[in-house]
Formats: structure tokens, sequence, C-alpha cells
């Protein structure tokens, strides 16, 4: 079966059991995310980074927060929108139903980059869908203001002291800094799709500081 097929019928995309996209008995089977502070991953009420792991790690987010959970069926709606068929539509049908309560007007969104290699390989970025469905669902603009300078060992093999050592200053900002500047944002959201050490996004808030943005928070669809 097709993709087309697949979206025009009534059959969960997970388990081909009757529901459109996502049946009942799968989305029973996300875990909603606990709020955490994103550095020292203890409860923070909506995600607000403590004071004293703020001055423990400048670079974290002010705020971080992330929809699921990653678990078993979380990892499934990743495999499956990341390789053949490209199940991207997954993600956009969580973010358009469980999308945080976001201030669309006060920053702008800017996802996650991959590698050119990467973009060329796919055709799509998976923090790029998610960031396009939180403007349909809430509003907000996107703007990628953010390139990979290299591409970079796969993470899942590295522990948390190699990938802070694989990812440092693996960002750089482009031209589209220009539109930022214009309608005057300094408030950013950095989004991505899964949280592991956070030293993705720990790496993107330092390269955005760098250049005059202050007011950044973060977003994951999931977390572990």
């Amino acid at each position: 079966m097709d993709i087309l097929a697949d979206l025009l019928s009534s059959r969960c995309f997970l388990c081909k059991g009757k529901g459109k996209f996502i049946c009942p008995k799968c989305l029973s089977k996300f875990e909603p995310s606990i709020q955490k502070c994103i550095v020292c991953e203890n409860f923070s009420e909506n995600g607000v980074t403590h004071p004293l792991c703020k001055i423990a790690n400048p670079n974290s987010p002010d705020v971080y927060l992330s929809l699921f959970e990653y678990n078993f069926i979380a990892a499934k709606v990743l495999k499956m929108s990341k390789y053949p068929p490209y199940y991207f539509y997954l993600l956009r049908f969580l973010i358009l139903n469980y999308y945080p309560k976001l201030d669309s007007f006060s920053f702008f969104a800017c996802p996650i980059p991959i590698s050119a290699n990467k973009m060329y390989e796919r055709e799509f970025n998976q923090s790029e869908i998610i960031t396009n469905a939180l403007f349909d669902a809430t509003g907000i603009l996107e703007i990628s203001i953010l390139n990979r300078n290299r591409d970079s060992i796969p993470l899942y093999l590295l522990d948390k002291i190699q990938r802070k050592r694989e990812l440092k200053n693996i960002f750089k900002i482009n031209s589209l800094k220009f539109f930022a500047d214009f309608f005057g944002y300094k408030n950013v959201l950095v989004v991505d799709d899964l949280k592991t050490t956070g030293e993705t996004i720990f790496q993107a808030v330092s390269t955005l500081k760098k250049h005059g943005f202050n007011n950044i928070s973060a977003f994951s669809l999931f977390t572990t």
C-alpha cells in the first residue's frame, strides 16, 4: 500500500487497525511528558530552567517543553517518519492534536537543522515538519536561521561527554537572520523532534546567544 492510499484509508498507520492515522488504542500508549528543567531533569513547573541550573549551564534555554516521553510507540513513529515510506504525517498529526500552548506573537520558531548531505538523502527535515505543524496549530512564524557546519557521527553511538565534544560549534547563523532582525524578533523557540541529553539544544542556544538572541526557549515532540 502506498502513502496516498494510506492517507485516504481509515486504518491506523501504526497497527493497521480501525482509526484515522493513529487509532485510540495506539494513542493511549503515548506517555505525556512531565515538564522538567532541561539541565537537572528535576520537575519544573511549565518547563522553566531553574535559576541555579541557568548559572551552571549558560547555554540552557529559559524554558523547555515536550509533549511525550520517548517510549516504544514514540520510537516507532520516529522510525516510520524518518525512513521509507516516510510517514511524517504522523508527526503533524501529534502536533496538530496535542500542540502546547504558545504565545505565537512573542517569538519565532527555529527548527534544528540537519546536514546538507542528510537533507539531500531525505529531502526533508523532521524538525521542520514539526515546526510547520506548530505554525498551522498556533500561528508561530518559522525562520530557519541555523545551519549545520558539518556532518556528525550518529549521536546514538555516543555517550553524553562524546556528544558534547562532537556537537561543539556544530551550528552557524545564516542570512535568514535578516528577516528576524527586520521583524524585530529577539525571542526564539528552538524546535527538535527528540531530546535525549539536550546537547543539541544547548549548542543551538549557544550559537543564537552569540548573535544577540537572549530570550530562547526550546520544544521537542519527544523526550527521554
